[in-house]
């Protein structure tokens, strides 16, 4: 006996847009972020399994809009010291004493 088996799925498509803004110095961070903006995202599937057409159609809410807002702690001239430090100690680690 010959069965016929597949499944068909169409393509999937969305288009995701964001933005990001630092402010008072890059401590405080805002990002707008915006998924699906379009609303075009739906799912097609067809397919025949042992004499049985499938069809599937499907849309689900995917339009999704975020605003996040980042706020940075703590002293930024306590980082820089700390990456000269160590670019320091790895130029040193790099020179080769010889006594």
């Amino acid at each position: 006996m010959f069965t016929v088996k597949y499944y068909l799925a169409e393509p999937i498509y969305g288009t995701d847009l964001g933005i990001s803004k630092s402010i008072s110095g890059k401590r405080i961070n805002i990002k707008l972020v915006a998924n699906k903006v379009f609303n075009t995202r739906r799912t097609k599937i067809s397919g025949v399994i042992e004499s049985q057409d499938h069809q599937l159609y499907q849309k689900q809410e995917t339009r999704i809009f975020r605003c996040t807002l980042t706020y940075n702690f703590g002293s930024t001239l306590i980082k820089a010291i700390r990456e000269h430090i160590n670019a320091s100690a790895s130029e040193q680690g790099r020179v080769k004493t010889e006594n």
